[in-house]
């Protein structure tokens, strides 16, 4: 029998809370879990020099809220906040779209500083990213990336 090396140890080994520099790698549309709409799965990776680089997180981008109130009439509500998330999310990444739309090839390469936090999920550990900010120059001249 052969004996394979596999290093177990960093499988579970969470990114520490904070705000890293990532780029967009992935941007893929997905029915809602909930079953109200349209999610876009946007995956970044973490490539600000040191022990986190290369590593990727998604962020989960709801892009079509169609959640109904009790009576069965569309939440106007839920779908502005919604709109106003992904233009939000846009414009921290600086990609551009449209009134109505936008592509997600637009995505890839965006860079963005996420801030990164620690959670559970179905009774796991994980991490999530909390908040996606636009880079500036002064941040990528400051890590020597500009």
């Amino acid at each position: 029998m052969a004996r394979i090396e596999v290093p177990f140890d960093e499988v579970d080994k969470l990114i520490e809370k904070g705000v890293y520099l990532a780029e967009i790698c992935g941007a893929t549309p997905k029915n809602a879990k909930s079953g109200n709409g349209l999610t876009v799965v946007v995956d970044f990776v973490i490539i600000e020099k040191g022990e986190w680089q290369d590593r990727k997180l998604p962020f989960w981008l709801n892009t079509m809220n169609e959640k109904k109130k009790e009576d069965g009439s569309p939440d106007v509500e839920a779908r502005r906040l919604a709109n106003y998330y992904i233009r939000e999310f846009m414009t921290a990444v600086k990609a551009p779209y449209e009134e109505k739309s936008f592509d997600t090839e637009e995505l890839l390469r965006r860079k963005a500083m996420i801030q990164v936090e620690q959670g559970e999920y179905e009774g796991r550990a994980n991490n999530r990213i909390t908040k996606v900010m636009p880079v500036t120059d002064d941040i990528l001249a400051s890590l020597g990336m500009s």
